[in-house]
């Protein structure tokens, strides 16, 4: 009996062993979240043909203030507040400036009256430089302002005396998702045309082969940007009426030359093909 004993002790000890040898030996199982499985999916990367957006997102960085905006040379109040899709004079407001609306380089500006940060009384200058921001005396100004103030345009409405921005145009498609962006089929050597009569308030390149930006205000409420490659034929503070060239067209690296044409009103961007004839 005894032996039996000690043979039966033997046999499950030997089974116990072995037990703990395979559950050693075996892998173990994944852990993970007892209900769905976690999926991180690569990020896509969208491309478009054209601009995505007007919103200068470096000025803002340059700032170091989210809702400010870091005057550059050239900028203008009313090209400004169209980046950013808001009305000049709203920003105006925000920042105590009047008729002419003159601004200077190194200025900060308030994109609307609840941003934080230090923005610059009509007239002041500041300098951000290096993410901090270092006011000079009010007695010393930059040598030159960003602008030399804006020309004055009638303050009536915009019924009338559109035109399309080109002679003659190809396949046009219109992007509603895309800051209600008309795209326009062009050829090169086609010059792109004034929409209607006003002042250029941004005419500025993107870089070598980029294409360029320019902005016309054609009253209180209007503004009209175009974007595409080739030649700026007009100068920001140029006085421009409808149908006259603005931009001679170049071909791009493939395809036929694109212009893509914006209208905003009341800083709201609005549908070109409402307007046009």
């Amino acid at each position: 009996m005894t032996n039996f004993s000690n043979r039966a002790c033997w046999r499950w000890g030997l089974l116990a062993l072995l037990a703990v040898l395979v559950s050693c030996g075996s892998p173990r199982a994944p852990i993970r979240d007892q209900g769905r499985a976690l999926q991180i999916p690569e990020p896509e990367i969208v491309r478009d043909s054209g601009p995505v957006t007007f919103q200068p997102f470096e000025d803002d960085a340059v700032s170091g203030t989210p809702g400010i905006h870091l005057v550059r040379e050239g900028d203008t109040l009313h090209a400004i507040a169209f980046m950013y899709g808001v009305d000049y004079r709203e920003v105006a407001a925000a920042n105590n400036l009047s008729p002419p609306y003159t601004i200077y380089v190194d200025q900060e500006l308030k994109l609307d009256a609840d941003a934080t940060g230090s923005a610059a009384p009509s007239g002041a200058s500041v300098a951000a430089q290096s993410g901090s921001i270092q006011r000079r005396p009010i007695d010393r100004r930059p040598s030159a302002p960003a602008t030399g103030g804006q020309i004055p345009l009638s303050a009536g409405s915009s019924s009338g005396g559109w035109q399309w921005p080109l002679a003659e145009r190809g396949l046009t498609n219109y992007r509603p998702d895309i800051n209600n962006r008309l795209d326009i089929e062009a050829k090169a050597g086609d010059s792109v045309l004034a929409a209607r009569d006003g002042e250029v308030v941004y005419s500025r390149p993107f870089g070598d082969g980029e294409g360029s930006l320019l902005i016309i205000r054609h009253d209180n409420r209007y503004l009209s940007a175009y974007t595409q490659i080739g030649r700026v034929l007009v100068e920001t503070g140029e006085r421009v009426t409808a149908g006259q060239p603005i931009v001679e067209l170049e071909p791009p690296d493939s395809g036929p030359p694109m212009v893509y044409f914006n209208v905003q009103r009341d800083g709201a961007f609005v549908d070109p093909t409402v307007l046009l004839p």
